[in-house]
């Protein structure tokens, strides 16, 4: 059975609605406690630092594709441009 501890402080993604429609995507999370988190793009840009590796690897190539496919909604486009430079600083 794959291992779904999650270290403390860090949010393990587990799923998102990027390009399900035009409504603001919402992004699940769990924390180290089990618990679920849901958070809107803006949300979830702001606490990038405590996202594991591989969600935050994920969450940035499907931003830049929907960027450059005009596929994210109004919403999600604004706040990915406004933090782009800073998130993809947390991915290299």
């Amino acid at each position: 059975m794959a291992d779904v501890r999650v270290p403390v402080s860090t949010l393990k993604w587990i799923g998102d609605s990027l390009f399900c429609g035009g409504d603001p995507a919402l992004f699940q999370f769990m924390r180290s406690d089990g618990a679920i988190e849901i958070m809107l793009l803006e949300e979830c840009l702001t606490i990038v630092h405590r996202i594991d590796t591989y969600g935050r690897g994920r969450i940035v190539s499907a931003l830049e594709y929907g960027l450059q496919h005009n596929m994210l909604a109004d919403a999600d486009r604004d706040a990915w441009q406004a933090e782009r430079a800073r998130v993809v600083s947390w991915t290299d």
